[in-house]
């Protein structure tokens, strides 16, 4: 089947203390990935590049732009490419 641009499963979800964010981009562009927390505040700018077609994956450390641990809860991850946003809620347990 022909790839589609979309947020794939974290694993592990629930995680502790990482996690990897896997995405698939039907055809190589910029993308931005993202993490909020459940009151819409940005945490974490994961990726903001150029990326190539296919499968890609970055680790998420469980930690904020400023390097501090997040809390235990739901947190949203976000894709945004040339024309589409794709959003997956993921867990991180202590």
């Amino acid at each position: 089947p022909p790839v589609r641009t979309q947020l794939l499963g974290n694993v592990p979800n629930p995680f502790n203390p990482q996690t990897r964010i896997r995405f698939q981009l039907a055809e190589a562009g910029h993308a931005r990935v993202t993490i909020y927390d459940v009151t819409g505040r940005l945490v974490r700018m994961l990726v903001d590049e150029q990326r190539t077609a296919g499968e890609n994956s970055i680790t998420w450390q469980g930690r904020d732009d400023s390097g501090r641990r997040v809390s235990s809860g739901a947190y949203y991850v976000r894709l945004e490419t040339d024309g589409l946003v794709d959003h997956r809620k993921i867990m991180m347990l202590k």
